[in-house]
């Protein structure tokens, strides 16, 4: 294919058309043609999948909707699903719907907050054996980029962050920068973006 579209580009095939213009015929003016062309293609290639993404950095300031609370955030392209650190983590049947009551911390203290139960999941982790987490449905906002998605609640307690964003999060909306930290700002409307 790159070979049929440099003939095309570059009129090197007898059957698409006539020769190329004398003044720019020279063997240095068709090198430098050509190794620009393929300079931008490349360049528009690479482009392509990154159009219409934000690019944030491994930590940034994430925003729980509606409730307002900001937390520090590692974005990891590793995890599938999301992590929130929660403390009193309880599991209550309801007549119809089963829901979870957890408490955030937050710079100020901590909220209580209470979420239907999606799902319980089995998590596994790199040193320890598998462990069962509820998953709810939560509300962040990153940048600019406003996603509610299932998250595992688990105390994070031994964790520098409370929050891990995952794929399910990032997949489709925002790039992860490995070499920058807190580059953008919670930026979403109140009805979100999404």
């Amino acid at each position: 294919m790159f070979r049929r579209l440099t003939e095309i580009v570059f009129n090197r095939s007898a059957d698409i058309g006539p020769p190329l213009p004398r003044r720019i015929t020279s063997r240095a003016s068709i090198r430098v043609s050509r190794t620009t062309f393929v300079v931008a293609f490349a360049l528009a290639l690479v482009a392509l999948p990154a159009a219409g993404r934000e690019v944030a950095g491994w930590l940034e300031t994430a925003r729980l909707e509606p409730e307002g609370i900001e937390l520090s955030a590692k974005l990891d392209t590793g995890a599938d699903v999301s992590s929130l650190g929660a403390e009193a983590i309880r599991v209550v049947p309801n007549a119809g719907e089963t829901s979870v009551h957890f408490r955030v911390q937050t710079p100020g203290g901590g909220l209580e907050l209470q979420r239907p139960l999606v799902r319980n999941a089995w998590i596994k982790r790199h040193d320890a054996p598998p462990e069962q987490r509820p998953v709810v449905r939560l509300r962040f906002c990153v940048g600019g980029v406003d996603k509610e998605v299932e998250v595992n609640l688990v105390d994070r307690s031994n964790y520098a962050y409370p929050l891990l964003i995952g794929r399910n999060f990032l997949a489709g909306d925002l790039l992860v920068d490995p070499g920058e930290r807190f580059s953008v700002s919670p930026a979403c409307s109140a009805n979100g973006n999404h």
